[in-house]
């Protein structure tokens, strides 16, 4: 399509040229005139038509396939589940796992959105048996994405569903650990964030944070988290 295009504006630009001539009365001195001109008609012509064509394929071009990891912070609240694992404090830090699938230009679909945070407890009494005791508490969130893509950064939102998992966690020494509680959840996930662009396939993720409203014991607790790292892009691919 492009090349019916581009044969089309020099066969006009050619008949223009021919045109002036015949209507200003005379013929180029030479031969040879007459084709330099034509010919820098040609190309200049050529490479306009280049440069409008490039401009909308570029910008319609998105990976299929995008994978992201880096640090994660989540401030939780385990609501009348506190008793159980006697948390000193509602901070968690640790680590955040994404893996997408883009059948659109706008939309990912996360295949699964991996956090796990580890906090402090008091559930040890002194002197504790365990080597050491700790709270781990993560999330799995599943759901569609939609994003704006643009040339230097690309801005999203999401709406997810998953379950959110809670551990009381003792070593137990010699590389062994036990889960001493556990409790599974339905959680939501609601937020976004901005990945800007670093090189064609890494992108860098500013920010994402979210909402997680999740069911405990018949109540919805609020969490929160916040992520940031580094986005890998695979399979480009071009929307005509």
């Amino acid at each position: 399509m492009l090349g019916v295009r581009c044969n089309a504006a020099v066969a006009l630009a050619h008949a223009a040229h021919q045109r002036y001539w015949r209507y200003a009365g005379h013929a180029p001195e030479n031969a040879y005139q007459d084709r330099l001109v034509s010919s820098l008609l040609q190309r200049a012509t050529l490479l306009g038509m280049l440069l409008v064509a490039a401009v909308p394929a570029y910008a319609q071009e998105f990976p299929r396939w995008e994978a992201f990891g880096g640090f994660s912070y989540a401030k939780v609240n385990l609501g009348p589940q506190a008793g159980l694992f006697v948390p000193t404090n509602r901070n968690y830090y640790g680590i955040d796992l994404v893996f997408n699938f883009n059948p659109y230009k706008n939309i990912r679909l996360l295949l699964i959105d991996f956090a796990v945070q580890q906090g402090g407890t008091n559930a040890c009494p002194s002197p504790c048996p365990f080597k050491s005791i700790s709270v781990l508490t993560s999330q799995s969130l599943f759901g569609p994405q939609f994003t704006v893509r643009r040339r230097k950064a690309t801005i999203f939102g999401n709406g997810l569903v998953g379950v959110t998992n809670t551990r009381l966690v003792a070593a137990l020494g010699g590389g062994l650990f036990d889960d001493l509680v556990r409790r599974t959840n339905l959680a939501l996930a609601f937020g976004g964030g901005l990945d800007v662009n670093w090189k064609r396939r890494i992108a860098i993720r500013l920010f994402q944070a979210d909402y997680i409203p999740t069911r405990l014991a018949d109540t919805w607790e609020k969490h929160y988290s916040v992520s940031t790292g580094v986005v890998f892009k695979f399979d480009y691919r071009i929307r005509r």
